[in-house]
């Protein structure tokens, strides 16, 4: 993989998701290589976000939490882990037949183009922040589309409303033991 056919294959996967999620998954990318891109994709989006924490004010509560990139880079894999376990799960629950290294492939460069969207706005928002403020919600509805196509094609649904009710069954799926883990952990809500 070089610099242009990372940046070409972004290109594609704007116009074309479903096909550039075959053309990932034929690749069939093994563990050593998705830990690997795993671990690549959780630095780069750790540096980016820490160059755009370092531009907040000092009192901020974002850079306040985050102000390590560690802590954040931590959160970053945990969420990338959970969300395609998540991803996987629903899916299979719901007549999907993707693996766990099928979506980890989708997954990964869903976070790589993240990676790319992030610079891209970085560099726009010192040009116009009103025009960057438009472009992060164009870029956020384009990723969801994205998301939505590769999680079809990954299952092999044939529908962009099964992805859906897979993507929502996610977000509540991961709410749910969130709520769980927290509570456990002590810092869940009590009442009075």
């Amino acid at each position: 993989m070089t610099l242009s056919w990372v940046l070409q294959t972004a290109f594609e996967t704007i116009s074309a998701p479903g096909t550039v999620a075959r053309q990932l998954l034929d690749m069939r990318l093994g563990r050593h290589a998705l830990l690997m891109s795993f671990a690549l994709v959780a630095v780069l989006n750790t540096l980016v976000f820490s160059a755009s924490v370092l531009t907040l004010p000092q009192d901020d509560m974002t850079r306040q939490v985050f102000g390590s990139p560690l802590v954040f880079m931590a959160i970053f894999m945990g969420t990338l882990a959970v969300t395609t376990v998540a991803l996987t799960w629903v899916g299979r629950m719901l007549g999907g037949t993707a693996d766990l290294f099928q979506m980890a492939t989708l997954t990964i460069w869903m976070q790589v183009l993240r990676f790319l969207a992030q610079v891209g706005l970085a560099v726009l928002s010192w040009i116009s922040v009103a025009l960057a403020s438009f472009a992060v919600v164009a870029v956020s509805v384009l990723g969801l589309w994205i998301l939505l196509n590769f999680v079809n094609v990954a299952h092999g649904f044939g529908s962009l409303a099964r992805s859906a009710v897979v993507l929502i069954g996610s977000v509540f799926g991961m709410a749910m033991v969130l709520t769980v883990l927290l509570t456990l952990a002590g810092l869940g809500t009590t009442g009075p």
